[in-house]
């Protein structure tokens, strides 16, 4: 997996090279999904988990007088990104976990229009299930709290598991919990809807706030 990567003996040239690639997945919602999504050139975006600035890549061309601000637990990652984007001003980078409550903590609420979760929730675990379910209920009820317009999370079908919910091991150190993540936003229902969009390799989840 990309979080296995080693990006220490890597050049800056070939560390350049890699950011944005392949092309964040949120291109496609962007192009197909224009009317749902409602992205204005101007407004914020948190990119929570940003790997090395797929996305980052895609909003800033996109949106190039847009604030970005982008956080990952990689430092070698976001040597990518800070490489990638040192000629863009509006775009922040930092260290920071999601599953860290207080880091998420320092975020303002309302303090984005719009935050990002991409191929990122499907690993967020805990020890066992009801750890994992408190953990998932507390990132995202946090990441509403950031967010002023939508939190749009994509992942994998996993995001959107109908059936028993899963754990599935997948290396020695990565593991991913199938479920639907729907019920999550149970509790938000009065400031807002869900929905969920497609790609061809990807699903979303998207919460519209009123």
């Amino acid at each position: 997996g990309r979080g296995y990567f080693n990006y220490e003996r890597l050049s800056d040239q070939e560390k350049l090279d890699l950011y944005g690639e392949p092309r964040g997945r949120i291109e496609y919602f962007l192009n197909n999904y224009s009317q749902t999504l409602k992205y204005e050139e101007g407004q914020s975006f948190l990119d929570a988990g940003c790997g090395r600035g797929q996305n980052i890549k895609v909003l800033s061309e996109y949106f190039p007088n847009s604030p970005i601000r982008a956080f990952d637990i990689s430092e070698g990652a976001l040597d990518v990104v800070r490489l990638g984007v040192e000629d863009h001003k509006q775009i922040q980078i930092e260290i920071g976990s999601i599953t860290d409550a207080n880091y998420l903590d320092q975020y303002p609420s309302n303090g984005f229009d719009h935050v990002l979760v991409s191929h990122v929730f499907t690993f967020i675990m805990h020890e066992g299930e009801a750890k994992t379910r408190k953990l998932r209920q507390s990132i995202i009820d946090n990441l509403i709290r950031v967010a002023s317009k939508t939190v749009l999370i994509l992942g994998s079908k996993d995001i959107l598991q109908l059936e028993v919910p899963v754990f599935r091991i997948e290396q020695l150190h990565r593991a991913h919990y199938s479920e639907s993540i729907i019920p999550y936003f149970k509790e938000h229902h009065e400031c807002g809807e869900v929905t969920a969009i497609f790609s061809t390799d990807s699903l979303g989840v998207l919460f519209k706030k009123n």
